[in-house]
């Protein structure tokens, strides 16, 4: 019965992840502001909002802090799967003329920057602290609002100005429905989950880092998948950026929010992998970035493909 539930809350959050999503875009070029600052802000942050929730609830309701840093590493890594998932078949990430991407190098330096603190605060512990909180939630905390600020520099750089276009009061209702249904379904989902980590092997860990990261991955998927599909690979790559950074900002959020004897940065063995993990990924990403024209094989493009073989790899060595 227990997967069964799981099964449909999944459903829901794929769903309405989706249809949030399609509305915060269709915001978004109303608003007239770049692709790489679409996915980055409106489609990665709406994307974000199962992870938000189920992280909060397992880590200040359920009290479950190591269920909350497994569904955030582990999305995030999942999010990451998903992106080179979608970038298999594609020749090339670069813009027309062969420039790079600024709003997706933004992007992955301070995807880079806040993977790095976490990692840092697993392996000490969340030492040391300031105000009874740990030093690292701070540190996140800014790069957080660093990044928004400075991706909208680039974005502002690169958008060509036209006039804003007027949405009606129905949108906006609508919207907050999708949105109120996202949040409900998304808390529900971390009580299933929490319920799975009890009567199954897999620890609280693994089992946000494997159920619940990949739940509250799917709507990140549909929107990539999406974007890469109709040609705006910019598009994709900041949902899955701005995704990662929120989750990030969001656990630091949990931290200080949590009562609980037990951090959300315990130095646990899981954790430490699945924050390297990322690392890698983030090179192998910022390479790919670098690159002219993706060396491919048979149309499979190299560097993509070995990232997914290192993603599963991970994941089974650490589970």
């Amino acid at each position: 019965m227990i997967w069964v539930e799981f099964s449909i809350v999944s459903l829901l959050v794929i769903v309405f992840g989706y249809l949030l999503s399609d509305r915060a875009d269709t915001l978004a070029e109303a608003l007239n502001i770049g692709k790489g600052l679409i996915g980055f802000i409106l489609l990665g942050f709406a994307t974000s909002i199962p992870e938000l929730v189920s992280t909060i609830s397992s880590t200040v309701l359920l009290d479950n802090p190591l269920l909350g840093s497994g569904n955030i590493i582990g999305s995030n890594n999942a999010n990451l799967f998903i992106l080179f998932a979608s970038l298999l078949f594609t020749a090339s990430l670069r813009k027309k003329g062969n420039h790079l991407d600024d709003e997706s190098l933004v992007s992955v330096s301070f995807c880079f920057s806040s993977t790095s603190i976490f990692t840092a605060a697993v392996l000490f512990s969340g030492r040391p602290s300031v105000f009874g909180f740990s030093v690292y939630s701070y540190l996140i905390a800014a790069v957080f609002f660093l990044s928004i600020f400075e991706l909208h520099k680039a974005s502002k750089a690169n958008t060509e100005k036209k006039e804003k276009e007027n949405l009606s009061r129905g949108f906006y209702a609508v919207l907050i429905f999708y949105l109120a249904v996202l949040v409900a379904s998304s808390y529900y989902l971390s009580v299933v989950v929490d319920k799975i980590s009890r009567v199954t092997s897999f620890g609280a860990t693994a089992s946000g880092a494997l159920f619940l990261a990949w739940s509250t991955s799917l709507p990140e998927l549909a929107v990539t998948v999406s974007s890469i599909i109709i040609g705006s690979s910019e598009m994709g790559i900041g949902n899955i950026l701005g995704s990662n950074i929120f989750n990030m900002f969001v656990l630091a959020v949990a931290e200080i929010s949590s009562r609980s004897s037990i951090s959300v940065f315990s130095n646990d063995s899981s954790l430490v992998v699945f924050s390297l993990m990322q690392l890698i990924l983030l090179s192998l990403l910022l390479l790919s970035l670098s690159q002219n024209r993706l060396a491919k094989v048979w149309k499979i493009s190299v560097l993509p493909l070995f990232s997914i073989v290192f993603y599963l790899g991970g994941m089974a060595f650490a589970l």
